[in-house]
């Protein structure tokens, strides 16, 4: 299979190889026999640049330069991606036991893939260049930075969604790579992606950037903690996106940055203060309970650091962190109540300070939701109301439950009275 100077397949050997692969997919196929015949072919040094190039290749149209288009006009999807599957696992344990050209072959053969139409085939690139990158880092392959930079201003959804798919599992994977000085950008590429694309019009933009990001996070890299006040902004905006799983992402990212240091939100710059507290009460209340069960408690434990410690924070973080809690209450009860202890006392006092009476009322519809689901509370509240009904005589009781809600009458109902 191996030819001289630059590295061209050969009719003959593709054909071979399609066919196997194509018995390979089949459900029928004597698999031990083809498992066989893949094994030899593997102990040919080009091997990996036959499979990349039927996975990096759709089908063409004949006009091609290279003979070997003559004779071969290229793979189906199917064919294309178990191409991709044995490539992919080839990568993880051989790829730098390959000779240097056959790796640069592999690389160049990669980058164009990053537009594919086929969401399929895009992911699959994502996945092999994250690969390469664990094995031989980003300064490895200056060419792939300035791929992702053009896919990124392109404005084209295939190119910008690879090229965001690709960074995301770079970011998963290894971080630490794009805080790296790179010579070949003028600035590090969390910085050149995070304007561009936090927000896109695109939703899968928006939701793939906000991840990439977040897995940042809890490193704080340099170059997000320069930009602070740019992802801030970007956060602000997303708290507002009608995706549901876009919202998620940013809950996440509030956390997270609780986590790392509370002090990101409370000492913002001025201008971002009035956004802050958008922030915190759109957030809130397009809260979803499918979206924010599973870290209730994490965002809780964040809240309440807050609520714990007001001295020098910003008054509307205080009062929004209370909203919040009330909401996540009314939201999640189940979740909260078992913890209302460590946080009830301060929890009340922010609560007496916030100033928009619809807020506070919301606050206090959650503050009763986890109350009558604590046993020992239920049975003080129950004292409470018996030994006013007790000192209202002569049919006052009576008076005052017929001007309530029929609302507020069922939940009185529960205690007894």
């Amino acid at each position: 299979m191996a030819g001289q100077g630059i590295w061209q397949p050969k009719g003959e050997g593709l054909r071979e190889i399609c066919g196997v692969l194509e018995q390979h997919i089949s459900p029928t196929s004597d698999k031990p026999r083809i498992s066989q015949q893949l094994q030899h072919y593997s102990q040919f040094p080009d091997f990996n640049n036959y499979l990349v190039f039927i996975f990096a290749h759709a089908q063409l149209k004949g006009d091609e330069s290279l003979s070997v288009f003559q004779v071969w006009k290229g793979a189906s999807v199917e064919i294309r991606q178990a191409a991709g599957l044995l490539l992919k696992n080839n990568l993880r344990s051989a790829f730098k036991s390959l000779d240097a050209a056959y790796q640069q072959y592999i690389k160049l053969q990669l980058l164009p893939c990053l537009g594919q139409a086929e969401k399929d085939i895009r992911n699959t690139v994502g996945t092999f260049i994250s690969v390469i990158v664990q094995q031989g880092r980003i300064l490895g392959w200056p060419e792939l930075l300035q791929a992702l930079v053009q896919c990124f201003d392109s404005n084209d959804i295939n190119h910008m969604e690879g090229a965001l798919d690709t960074l995301s599992k770079i970011c998963e994977d290894i971080p630490q790579e794009l805080d790296s000085d790179i010579h070949c950008l003028s600035e590090k590429l969390i910085d050149v992606f995070l304007p561009r694309l936090l927000q896109s019009p695109h939703a899968s933009l928006r939701k793939l950037s906000l991840g990439s990001v977040n897995q940042f996070v809890m490193l704080m890299p340099t170059a997000l903690y320069l930009s602070m006040d740019q992802y801030l902004q970007g956060l602000f905006v997303l708290s507002h996106d009608p995706v549901a799983e876009v919202r998620k992402l940013v809950c996440a990212a509030l956390v997270q940055l609780i986590e790392v240091n509370p002090s990101f939100l409370e000492v913002c710059p001025s201008y971002l203060h009035p956004c802050l507290s958008e922030f915190l009460n759109v957030a809130a209340k397009q809260m979803v309970r499918q979206e924010v069960s599973p870290i209730v408690m994490t965002i809780v434990s964040s809240i309440v650091m807050v609520l714990q410690h007001p001295e020098g924070v910003n008054r509307s973080l205080v009062e929004n962190s209370a909203i919040t809690l009330g909401r996540l209450a009314w939201v999640c009860p189940e979740i909260v109540s078992p913890h209302m202890e460590h946080f009830m006392k301060e929890w009340c006092t922010a609560l007496s300070m916030i100033r928009d009476d619809i807020e506070k009322e919301d606050v206090f519809r959650g503050l009763c939701a986890i109350a009558i689901r604590s046993e020992e509370l239920h049975k003080e509240v129950c004292q409470v109301l018996l030994g006013y009904k007790q000192i209202l005589k002569d049919g006052t009781w009576e008076q005052c439950l017929s001007t309530l809600e029929p609302q507020v009458k069922e939940i009185l109902s529960k205690y007894g009275v």
